[in-house]
């Protein structure tokens, strides 16, 4: 089922999300969040509906569809001033008015003559947690768990206020870079308009602006995986396969067309725990295998390249102080020959062996 183009009155009315609203899912059941982080821009509308749901107590009876949307409309255009309050005091704001103002709800049964007559409940919902970089620097949140994010300017995460204790999970529009505390057991999830990020201990950055033609996900250190969001369906599956990142590494998922391609960062570092030394790069007719596995070892990245042409080659270079690309060029002029990134690792061509 398509939910984009959902109303406030089409999700209070659909029974898959009175249930998720009223927390009767399964606990293994996670479509509603994950499809909220995919679709940034229906959050007001969910977060109405939800409340509506709660306060109003709305059962999963038949019921004359106009009279019901009537009265949801009634209800929403009593709270309109919340626009003032922000999001989420737009919640204690509709909460105030449905107590002081609504006193019931009408709901018509299938059968009989008689109404039934529900009492309202303020809600004040305080699982959820917004936050919005609203300064032109980034700022720095600690999560429920210690973790911390480094929020870019005009960004906004959302998380719980305690975190379930089978996974992590929180949405992101914007940048963030993260450093999550490991927990094996406690996996971190991360929700962008475009992709699910799964970690369990590591340091990453996500750029996800809404306006941007892609999202990407640069690992600093630890592994990730990552993988398109999923479809509006509940059911459906991700267009393509997720791809699995180390330090160095990024995906890039470009919307038009809609396409997920793991890369290579465009200025790879050092590893912070790396043994490798940079005396280690300055090369005097050094076995270009011992080049290869230097580098490997100093930044991460996977190399290939064929052992037997280059058997016999040697490298005399001092490149203590250039980038990996700068290295690469002039290791690969020595060789004569070239390198190309693909699907996240460096491959070396070169068919004539050394002269």
């Amino acid at each position: 089922m398509d939910f984009s183009n959902y109303t406030v009155e089409d999700f209070v009315l659909n029974d898959y999300f009175q249930r998720w609203s009223k927390g009767q899912l399964p606990s293994e059941d996670h479509f509603w969040e994950t499809w909220l982080a995919a679709h940034p821009e229906k959050r007001d509308e969910v977060i109405k509906a939800k409340i509506l749901v709660q306060a109003l107590e709305i059962k999963p009876v038949e019921q004359d569809p106009a009279e019901t949307s009537r009265r949801i409309d009634g209800v929403i255009r009593a709270v309109k001033w919340r626009a003032a309050l922000g999001t989420y005091g737009w919640k204690a704001a509709a909460a105030i008015v449905l107590a002081g103002t609504f006193t019931y709800f009408i709901l018509t049964q299938k059968e009989g003559i008689q109404d039934t007559v529900t009492p309202v409940i303020a809600v004040t919902d305080s699982r959820l947690i917004e936050k919005t970089n609203e300064i032109n620097h980034p700022v720095e949140i600690v999560l429920p768990d210690g973790s911390k994010v480094r929020l870019s300017p005009a960004a906004r995460i959302t998380y719980p206020e305690k975190f379930d204790p089978q996974k992590r999970e929180i949405s992101l529009e914007g940048e963030g870079f993260f450093e999550i505390r490991r927990q094996t057991r406690q996996p971190f999830f991360v929700y962008t308009q475009d992709l699910t990020t799964k970690v369990l201990g590591t340091s990453f950055t996500i750029q996800a602006r809404p306006d941007a033609a892609s999202t990407t996900v640069k690992v600093i250190s630890g592994k990730v995986s990552v993988t398109p969001a999923v479809q509006d369906d509940r059911h459906a599956t991700p267009q393509q396969p997720g791809v699995i990142l180390t330090p160095n590494q990024m995906a890039l998922f470009e919307r038009k067309p809609k396409k997920l391609v793991k890369t290579i960062v465009e200025s790879p570092r050092l590893l912070p725990a790396t043994t490798i030394q940079p005396r280690a790069f300055h090369f005097i007719n050094t076995p270009v295998a011992e080049v290869f596995s230097n580098l490997e070892a100093a930044y991460g990245i996977p190399i290939t390249w064929d052992p037997e042409s280059l058997k016999n080659c040697t490298v005399t270079a001092p490149l203590e102080n250039e980038t990996l690309y700068q290295k690469l060029d002039l290791i690969c002029k020595v060789l004569e020959a070239s390198y190309e990134v693909l699907d996240g690792q460096i491959v070396i061509n070169n068919n004539q062996g050394c002269r």
